[in-house]
């Protein structure tokens, strides 16, 4: 059990830091990150889709679940879309981004019932996810260039990332808590 503690906190330690360098790069090079990042989650979703598909016609003629054959055909769907509207990743980016901080606001008031300390961070947390994946959407129907939108989501990437270190230290700190309560 220790062991799988220590991999999952080192895991979420090397995904904010990965967060946090991404979000410079992002402020750096705004337009080209922008590119890049289209072009390489297109092909992915791309060729995810077709990988799905293939299978399900090729390994699966007797599955009576068409859940294979959905996924890839919406994976595919989506990045032969976003090959040629790129911009629909901003609002992608920002819907999933306001679903995440809805669902820590949701962990948050359920921490707050249960009388959790530090229940608070995860709601601060959520609010300031909702707020840039909103702004996203609203910034992907606006004139604002895909400069300014990469800047501000490169931002959000770094905020991110350190919102996910503070809880994760502050996760330890509970922890430790609990542990000399019921050596008690």
């Amino acid at each position: 059990m220790r062991e799988f503690i220590i991999m999952e906190k080192t895991k979420t330690i090397c995904l904010a830091l990965v967060m946090i360098v991404f979000g410079i790069l992002f402020i750096s090079v705004p337009e080209t990150s922008f590119d890049v990042t289209i072009k390489i989650l297109a092909g992915i979703l791309t060729i995810v889709g077709a990988i799905w598909l293939i299978g399900y016609f090729l390994f699966f003629k007797e599955q009576i679940d068409a859940s294979q054959f959905i996924d890839g055909a919406f994976y595919l769907g989506l990045g032969l879309l976003l090959f040629y509207v790129p911009d629909l990743y901003i609002a992608i980016i920002g819907i999933v981004l306001s679903v995440v901080g809805i669902q820590y606001m949701g962990s948050a008031f359920d921490q707050k019932r249960a009388k959790a300390k530090g229940w608070w961070v995860d709601l601060v947390y959520g609010l300031v996810e909702f707020v840039i994946g909103a702004t996203l959407v609203i910034l992907r129907y606006s004139s604002a260039t895909h400069s300014a939108v990469m800047i501000y989501f490169g931002v959000s990437l770094i905020l991110d990332g350190l919102f996910i270190l503070a809880a994760l230290f502050t996760l330890k700190r509970t922890a430790k808590e609990i542990k000399k309560a019921i050596e008690k």
